[in-house]
């Protein structure tokens, strides 16, 4: 595995271990996903250059096309969110927050192992006194 120091004590090894696997498995996946995006985008193109283009079809293959352009910009911005926190996985500083230091629960990093930001900085703390992951 990494060359994590021990900063983060509040975590123990087993977990770090684990989630350095997840974010690795992470990133291999939102990588396959992208690739498979574009061999599709790729196809519909071909589709699209090889038919008579009705109004329908065309509105639904631009339906489509913005569709996977926000999946892809999503999967973009999570694949960069994986790759940071296995960067500071082995900095020694994952499961503290990027924004103000403070630990991140792990009930959420169980959950998202790419958070770099603790619930309520990610998501403000809209509702004041609303249950969250941390």
């Amino acid at each position: 595995m990494g060359n994590r120091d021990s900063t983060n004590c509040a975590l123990e090894k087993s977990f770090l271990d684990s989630q350095e696997e997840r974010l690795y498995k992470l990133i291999d996946e939102l990588i396959g996903v992208a690739d498979g995006a574009a061999v599709e985008e790729q196809t519909i193109q071909g589709e699209a250059d090889g038919e008579a283009h009705e109004r329908g079809d065309a509105a639904s293959r631009s339906a489509i096309q913005e569709n996977d352009e926000a999946l892809y910009a999503h999967n973009l911005k999570r694949l960069a969110q994986a790759q940071r926190a296995l960067q500071r996985l082995n900095q020694g500083t994952y499961g503290y927050s990027e924004q103000s230091g403070d630990p991140i629960s792990k009930a959420r990093l169980t959950v998202i192992p790419e958070a770099t930001l603790t619930y309520d900085e990610e998501h403000g703390d809209e509702s004041g006194a609303a249950a969250s992951i941390d």
